[in-house]
């Protein structure tokens, strides 16, 4: 294209060796801006046709199609909260840390499932070196603890996250943008892999400001649980209507859930669900939409499988200045700062010598 622009410029600029030295220059000039322009148009053409192979391959490779639906719930996910909630199905891998998942044991006594957000960094740590350390010296019932992570918005983060999974190998990374919003996201992604890889007999879900008694959880439930079957225990949350003040962070919409009242459900802070009822809330899920307030979405799922929920003293949502052997009771303490999480351990430890002829609860309440 360029031999042909410099052939017709030798043309025109002949016709015009009679005009006007002024006029000639003007020709002149609009004939070399022409060419440049050209010739841009064809590079950027080059560009783009080499850029759509690119995404091509890229889907191609990734099992992905990048429809308008798509890249519609993408320009939702990296905006400011609040979020809408975003349908796992939709949700595509851009600038984000690839899905990794953890090492199971399966058919453990108990799983669980902390949510911990991407920057968390201290509570996960302090989790690590505290309850969810291998505490078989005092406790013969097999159980694990992993965290539920999504992807960050700042890539530096990203990659601290998954340098952490490699060395601790306890961590869940799921394919959705880490937000507050996205928390039942987090916990369908968490009970979905436990269900179809691990089988844990029970499941507890918790937040990373929780302290988790697994000195005498996991041995309650293997030899003292009353309810092996239909288990979802919690604190409970009774006659809560829903939030549809637009700038609340619980807010949900009646397009989400219609009722202006949710069924009686657990706090987020901790609940646990036996092996039966895990398996058919994960099948409720596609039966049920989804909406951003975790827990009572869970609650909702669970009613609608036709089991009822277990109100527990034994989860709290208060730390409160709780004596040594009120950990005899207490199975999940919400509130807990990092540096407490360590000074909780010592009180469960101390019970063994604290509280002479007290034992533990082996009840509900």
């Amino acid at each position: 294209m360029g031999e042909v622009w410099m052939k017709l410029s030798k043309v025109m600029l002949l016709k015009l060796t009679n005009a006007s030295s002024i006029h000639v220059l003007v020709v002149v000039i609009f004939i070399v801006l022409s060419a440049v322009l050209m010739l841009d148009l064809l590079n950027l053409s080059s560009k783009m046709a080499h850029m759509n192979k690119d995404n091509d391959e890229y889907s191609h490779k990734h099992g992905q199609t990048r429809g308008i639906k798509e890249w519609k719930n993408i320009r939702r996910s990296v905006g400011t909260e609040p979020l809408p909630y975003l349908i796992l199905k939709d949700i595509v891998n851009i600038d984000t840390i690839p899905v990794r998942e953890p090492t199971c044991a399966v058919n453990s006594i108990l799983m669980i499932l902390v949510t911990s957000a991407p920057d968390h960094f201290d509570r996960r740590r302090a989790i690590r070196n505290t309850w969810a350390k291998d505490r078989k010296t005092h406790n013969d019932s097999n159980w694990q603890t992993f965290f539920l992570i999504g992807n960050s918005r700042d890539s530096v983060k990203n990659r601290k996250i998954e340098d952490e999974f490699y060395e601790y190998g306890d961590i869940l990374l799921g394919d959705y943008i880490d937000t507050y919003r996205n928390l039942t996201l987090k916990v369908q992604n968490g009970f979905k892999w436990a269900v179809e890889n691990c089988q844990p007999q029970y499941l507890l879900k918790t937040d990373d400001d929780c302290y988790v008694n697994t000195r005498y959880f996991p041995r309650f439930l293997d030899q003292f649980n009353p309810n092996r079957d239909g288990l979802y225990a919690g604190a409970m949350f009774n006659d809560r209507g829903v939030v549809r003040d637009k700038n609340s962070k619980w807010y949900v919409s009646p397009e989400d859930y219609p009722m202006s009242v949710y069924p009686r459900y657990a706090s987020g802070t901790g609940y646990v669900l036996s092996k039966d009822v895990l398996q058919r809330v994960v099948e409720a899920f596609s039966e049920v939409h989804p909406f951003p307030v975790e827990d009572a979405y869970t609650g909702v799922v669970v009613h609608r499988v036709g089991v009822s929920m277990l109100d527990t003293g034994r989860f709290t949502m208060y730390n409160k200045q709780w004596r040594i052997c009120n950990y005899l009771y207490l199975l999940v303490i919400h509130g807990v700062t990092p540096e407490q999480q360590y000074l909780a351990l010592k009180y469960t430890d101390d019970t063994l010598v604290e509280c002479p002829g007290q034992k533990e609860s082996v009840t509900w309440y």
